[in-house]
């Protein structure tokens, strides 16, 4: 039972939305089959829904990142780009319209949203957690992600796109959703590193460290202890990663951890499914000190 809780569906729900974002973004830029790209995103984003209600909200960065598209396309005057665009929009609206109008989607959306499961108390300052939480896991890599956001953005569309699959999920969770649980913001992460590989770059771009490396070959071939100095870098480096990031740290420590502490911390819960079954149980039942039987 208690391995059971902790079986949930964050890992497909968490592919499902980034298959949406992919195959959104290919059909919104008119790649070819724009129109089957955009029908598998919406079927990825129908079937996330039945997950979670946070999946809906994919169909509003589509909707958000059209918009834009098309206000920008109309004032550089291509009429083409600006009418794709809009009709995305307006199709998206239609389907919100349709969606509302029958009262039982529109209660459990509404419901999802502004109503608090039964399990959570409501308590000051919990509009932080997902920050507070993301603070803690991966320190400074979540400190930085504002500005690689800008970084990415710097970037052309697909900047403005991922970042908006991280923001706009993120700030709905954080200020509209009721209930306040860290781990529903596991779904958008992907996005986040997304954004810090589209930050790095940018950085390589605007500082060309490729030609760099390139003109340098045949010097560092010829000067060992440059290379040296290299590679001591990238150790280094990705010690102060693994020393500083509390993420990272976990990471490599759950391979030598056992079965039962690899998904959870919370083994011992068992303790506490033993006091309440206890009083229910035969008096010829069976029990450990770490199990319930």
């Amino acid at each position: 039972m208690d391995k059971s809780r902790y079986a949930r569906f964050y890992s497909a729900l968490t592919l499902l939305m980034l298959l949406t974002a992919i195959a959104g973004y290919a059909g919104l830029e008119k790649r070819r089959h724009s129109w089957g790209w955009l029908t598998a995103a919406a079927a990825c984003a129908l079937v996330a829904a039945t997950l979670h209600p946070i999946a809906v909200a994919m169909g509003l960065v589509v909707q958000l990142y059209a918009a834009g598209a098309a206000s920008v396309a109309a004032a550089r005057g291509r009429r083409a780009d600006a009418m794709w665009f809009a009709a995305i929009v307006a199709l998206l609206v239609a389907a919100e319209a349709v969606a509302f109008a029958v009262p039982a989607v529109r209660q459990l959306l509404l419901r999802a949203a502004l109503e608090p499961l039964p399990w959570y108390q409501p308590r000051a300052g919990d509009e932080w957690v997902y920050a507070t939480h993301l603070a803690g896991q991966y320190g400074w890599l979540w400190y930085a992600a504002p500005a690689a956001t800008v970084l990415a953005v710097w970037g052309g569309r697909s900047g403005w796109f991922v970042a908006a699959a991280f923001w706009v999920p993120f700030v709905f969770l954080t200020f509209i959703g009721a209930t306040k649980h860290y781990r529903y913001a596991i779904p958008i992460l992907p996005f986040a590193w997304l954004l810090w590989g589209g930050a790095a770059e940018q950085l390589v771009r605007s500082w060309d460290i490729g030609a760099l490396a390139r003109r340098r070959l045949a010097a560092l071939r010829l000067r060992p202890a440059v290379a040296l100095f290299i590679i001591a870098l990238a150790l280094g480096g990705s010690y102060a990663l693994a020393k500083y990031t509390p993420s990272v740290r976990a990471s490599l420590r759950r391979p030598t951890l056992s079965d039962s502490m690899l998904t959870t911390g919370f083994f011992y819960d068992w303790r506490t499914l033993q006091r309440e079954l206890a009083p229910r149980l035969p008096a010829d039942a069976v029990s450990s000190r770490r199990r319930s039987i």
